[in-house]
């Protein structure tokens, strides 16, 4: 979840917005327009020639500074008012061409409008900052709300960090663990933000101005929440985790102790009744207790086999070796070692399986309907599909259809079977080595009452035609 490496990413990349200070072209631009344009104007309205007062050319002039204000702000503004102040009074005042007023109305005239263009274009260029700052603080509700959303749906950071760079185009975003203390942290093209548990967010490709930087501030504060709470997340699933392996522990230890114990006690029951000092046994009395010492060291033997089965699933120690086996050959040895039925129908495809995983899984599901069948228990197999289907079909009293789930899981029993066998990890092991190779193992209601475990094993592919002919 929380990945230690920097996400590339173009996409949707913008550049960095100003600070709320003007460009220096624009304000070239307005000192310009102040000089050029007050001349042109002077030009136009004196050319025109017409009887109009001077209020008319201080209007003209004072719509100009306002446009001086709104291209350059408050500088090229007073610089327009001064030059238009200028030229009211050398063009359009009495007495013209000099420096000098004759009637005090002009003098007021000219006064008025200087302080009136003054003030103007700074409060042109105040509501201009005003605009642009309240443009910038929405880029920044509308920047968090963006990433606090995409954190509250996705808790990947590698995508988080993703969708930081392409909001604000920097070349990459890395989450870093806390340096070493005295380990000095190398300079880079970008900026690092500090998270409150110590670790770091680097990014890169251009320096974050000042908006960016209290956006991500704000950002680094929620991935800090992200990271906390998949610290929380990470130490209940390994306490969910241990409980588990407790509870497996316990439920192994009671079901050892018990299955263990009793073909353990038939052993030693037998074995010490074989060396009875003095007593000559018949010879079917002693075939009796050596067939007693068999049957309880084949229940040890299957006891054992299955808790190691149980171990190399659990462990991921399986290893596989898939060949093309016939399915007649499964079911024959199945056979040999079990007393079942078998019937299968000519013409049924090789299925690829590990041979011995299959043998293991079969017998085992054979072993559990002998367990709980109680009477004859038949193998069939047929085609479905690409696959091969062998039912193991017993005619017991079967398994309810809620109560079928938890046939699979370890140590459980639910049944009662004869002399309380098993450590209930047959049908475990059985499904686990069956989907180690791609099987599948699944438990159906037999016709007329009974259960069937359904074996289904992939069909081996079969060969091009050009191959087969060569």
């Amino acid at each position: 979840m929380w990945a230690n490496g920097g996400v590339r990413t173009a996409l949707g990349a913008r550049p960095p917005e100003g600070t709320g200070e003007l460009s220096r072209r624009r304000v070239v631009a307005a000192y310009a327009l102040a000089v050029l344009g007050t001349a042109v104007l002077t030009v136009v309205m004196t050319s025109v020639g017409s009887p109009s007062t001077l209020s008319f050319e201080a209007m003209v002039f004072l719509a100009f500074v306002v446009g001086c204000a709104l291209l350059g702000g408050r500088w090229p503004a007073v610089a327009a008012a001064l030059l238009a102040g200028f030229s009211l009074n050398y063009w359009f005042t009495e007495p013209l061409h000099q420096l000098r007023i004759a009637s005090a109305e002009n003098v007021a005239t000219i006064v008025v409008f200087l302080v009136v263009a003054t003030a103007v274009s700074g409060l042109v260029d105040a509501a201009a900052r005003q605009t642009h700052q309240a443009r910038v603080a929405r880029r920044e509700a509308d920047d968090l709300a963006l990433l606090n959303r995409s954190a509250l749906v996705d808790d990947d950071v590698p995508r988080l960090l993703g969708v930081l760079c392409e909001r604000f185009g920097f070349a990459s975003a890395v989450l870093d663990p806390p340096a070493a203390p005295g380990v000095p942290a190398a300079p880079v093209d970008g900026g690092r933000f500090v998270l409150p548990d110590g670790w770091v967010l680097t990014v890169t490709g251009h320096e974050p101005d000042d908006a960016e930087r209290r956006v991500l501030t704000a950002f680094a504060g929620h991935l800090a929440l992200l990271r906390g709470q998949a610290e929380l997340a990470r130490q209940a699933d390994a306490a969910h985790e241990l409980e588990l392996g407790n509870r497996v522990r316990t439920a192994l230890l009671a079901a050892v102790s018990h299955d263990v114990r009793t073909p353990l006690a038939a052993l030693k029951v037998a074995v010490s009744t074989l060396r009875t000092p003095g007593v000559q046994w018949a010879e079917a009395d002693r075939q009796e207790l050596l067939a007693t010492i068999e049957e309880a060291t084949d229940r040890l033997t299957g006891i054992i086999a299955d808790l190691l089965d149980m171990t190399r699933l659990q462990s991921g120690g399986v290893r596989l070796a898939l060949e093309e086996v016939p399915v007649e050959d499964l079911l024959a040895r199945a056979a040999a070692r079990r007393p079942v039925s078998i019937v299968v129908p000519d013409g049924l495809p090789c299925v690829r399986v590990d041979t011995g995983l299959t043998d293991r899984a079969l017998d085992n599901l054979v072993a559990n309907a002998l367990r709980h069948g109680g009477g004859v228990v038949e193998l069939e197999a047929a085609a479905v599909g690409h696959d091969v289907e062998v039912r193991v079909v017993d005619h017991g009293p079967g398994v309810p259809d809620a109560l079928k789930p938890r046939m699979f899981a370890p140590f459980e029993r639910l049944g009662v079977s004869p002399g309380g066998e098993g450590v209930g990890l047959g049908l475990t092991v059985a499904q686990g080595l069956a989907e180690a190779q791609g099987a599948t193992v699944t438990a159906r209601d037999t016709p007329g009452g009974g259960l069937t475990m359904v074996l289904t094993l992939p069909v081996a592919p079969t060969p091009p035609s050009d191959q087969v002919a060569t």
